[in-house]
């Protein structure tokens, strides 16, 4: 179930990484995003300890790096109206025009030579959502060559899918997934849907899966929100493809909060997946991203059918155990049936949870 971001680790490490983290790595996540040199020469031995591991090399999907402003011809770069180049005040990187072909062949190239490099099984491409275009994040804002009008949401969405398309084909059948999906409400938004990344893609990757990682503790999205971003991993396993979410806690928050939206996350996942989708969850921009998540491992075995709403709150079974989900404004009592254990093993005949609160609960 859990997956990790080891190239997003905030920690120095040496590089690669030592065979032994490597080794532990490979044992406790089924997809791991990382740079190429993170576990250069230790794919095999990775494999070894666990076949279903997925490795994927990190390219940044529409940026160039800080000192690649002038490397790559004019035509590559995105502008502001008034001719500047527009770039993160915060990273320094330059925004790149997604629909450009010498642009879209250069990531092709990288792509290529970071699999030739690491021995990983795909790419991933970061930043294919609409967040360059929202205020603050860049300099400026970005104008579509095609148009000369500022972009569209729905037009930056069509012109990255396209790139990752583009990948797909040229490195198939290497795997390309990529991140830009974000919540449920925009991925079945009927303007600008993030839908189209995910169709051009091998697998998708939703960053603010649940909540933003600076949202407040204590917000939580509406039920029909709630719903919708079950129904985004339910609509991307349909595919047959999976859905890797992102949930990040990284405000103040007590241990019984932070319990809290664990919970409510893994039990929401639950919701879900067929199988198929990979679950993170992190406390904080300094805990380790390869951190593991020991109840992230929750056997409760396979699901014996879909989520609905019973008596009040959403439920669904599986053959060693149930997930609930409460995601409304009131306190709901859940008469269970039969005797189940929580997290901490306790024997629970029925439940009571509280607004926004959920439950992964076992058989044994």
């Amino acid at each position: 179930m859990p997956w990790a971001l080891e190239n997003e680790n905030p920690n120095p490490k040496e590089l690669p990484r030592p065979l032994s983290q490597a080794l532990q790595d490979a044992a406790n996540f089924d997809f791991i995003t990382a740079h190429p040199i993170d576990y250069e020469g230790e794919v095999a031995q990775m494999k070894a300890v666990n076949p279903r591991l997925i490795l994927l090399a990190y390219q940044n999907a529409t940026a160039a790096q800080p000192g690649q402003a002038n490397i790559y011809p004019a035509s590559y770069y995105e502008y502001d109206a008034s001719g500047h180049k527009i770039f993160n005040p915060k990273t320094g990187n330059y925004l790149m025009d997604p629909a450009n072909l010498g642009w879209i062949n250069t990531k092709i190239i990288q792509c290529r030579n970071f699999l030739a490099q690491s021995g990983y099984d795909g790419c991933y491409l970061d930043l294919l959502g609409t967040a360059p275009l929202a205020a603050g994040f860049v300099s400026g804002t970005p104008i579509n060559p095609s148009t000369k009008q500022p972009w569209t949401k729905s037009d930056w969405l069509h012109a990255t899918a396209a790139l990752a398309g583009a990948e797909r084909a040229a490195v198939h059948p290497a795997l390309v997934f990529g991140n830009g999906l974000s919540t449920g409400p925009l991925f079945f938004d009927k303007v600008a849907p993030t839908k189209p990344l995910v169709d051009a893609m091998d697998g998708g990757i939703a960053e603010s899966w649940l909540r933003g990682s600076k949202t407040g503790v204590n917000t939580f999205p509406d039920e029909s929100a709630w719903k919708q971003n079950v129904e985004m991993m339910v609509a991307v396993e349909a595919e047959g493809k999976p859905l890797l979410t992102l949930t990040k806690l990284w405000v103040t928050a007590s241990a019984a909060q932070q319990q809290q939206w664990l919970q409510y996350a893994m039990a929401s996942f639950l919701m879900g997946t067929g199988g198929r989708s990979a679950f993170f969850f992190s406390t904080g921009f300094k805990v380790s991203r390869t951190t593991p998540c020991s109840v992230c491992n929750t056997n409760v075995g396979t699901p014996l059918g879909s989520f609905a709403k019973v008596g009040g709150v959403y439920q669904r079974s599986f053959s060693n155990g149930r997930a609930l989900v409460n995601p409304t404004g009131a306190t709901v009592t859940v008469e269970l049936g039969a005797t189940y254990f929580t997290l901490t093993h306790q024997p629970v005949t029925s439940i009571t949870l509280k607004p926004n609160t959920g439950a992964v609960l076992t058989t044994s």
